[in-house]
């Protein structure tokens, strides 16, 4: 059985600045994105749990889509 490829997105703002990822969020949903992981961390953070998870869902054929921080409120 074959899967339909599809669009999967990210979006993270960072902590502690009040941001929200819902302008990142309206954004990855208008662009088509199935799924969408949201990640709020501090930029100096190398550590992504949420990109690594988004990552391990990717497939052969699927698409990826990053939001990521900016004075978005």
């Amino acid at each position: 059985m074959t899967r339909e490829p599809y669009l999967i997105g990210y979006a993270r703002v960072s902590k502690g600045d009040d941001q929200s990822n819902a302008a990142q969020r309206r954004a990855l949903d208008a662009a088509g994105c199935k799924r969408v992981f949201e990640e709020t961390a501090s930029g100096g953070r190398w550590d992504r749990p949420k990109l690594l998870e988004m990552i391990g869902q990717l497939r052969d054929g699927d698409g990826s889509v990053a939001k990521i921080g900016g004075s978005q409120r």
